[in-house]
């Protein structure tokens, strides 16, 4: 389960889509949350064309700079990763930076249940003018 894991977070270091997808299930419980309003590319997301959304959305709107995997811990078929992360808002030229937790519920090799936790006032501030 780890290979998969692994991999889901290679493929988002290279914003390869094809492969992030290959990794979801065509029915997932997906969610991010956070103030839609200002982020539309966060909340619930429920098949693998929404998630396809979800990154070319969030792609088009920010930049990579730099992220790190602290910790990564698996129990049955649910990991738990932990991180940091520095991102660039586009639209305001902003940094953005924050610790992140994921949990994923892998069936079958495919992810079908993710969670992403970050440093939400921090993403609001950031996309801010």
């Amino acid at each position: 389960m780890e290979h998969i894991v692994n991999k889901f977070f290679a493929a988002m270091a290279q914003r390869n889509l094809d492969d992030i997808l290959a990794l979801i299930a065509d029915e997932i419980d997906w969610y991010i949350p956070g103030n839609e309003a200002i982020a539309p590319w966060l909340g619930h997301r429920s098949t693998k064309a929404a998630i396809a959304d979800f990154y070319r959305m969030l792609w088009k709107n920010t930049e990579a700079v730099e992220g790190h995997i602290d910790h990564s811990f698996t129990q049955e078929n649910v990991n738990l990763t932990a991180g940091r992360f520095t991102t660039r808002m586009l639209q305001t030229g902003k940094l953005y930076e924050s610790i992140f937790f994921t949990s994923m519920t892998i069936e079958n090799d495919l992810i079908v249940k993710y969670r992403l936790l970050e440093e939400g006032y921090g993403l609001v501030k950031a996309l801010q003018p």
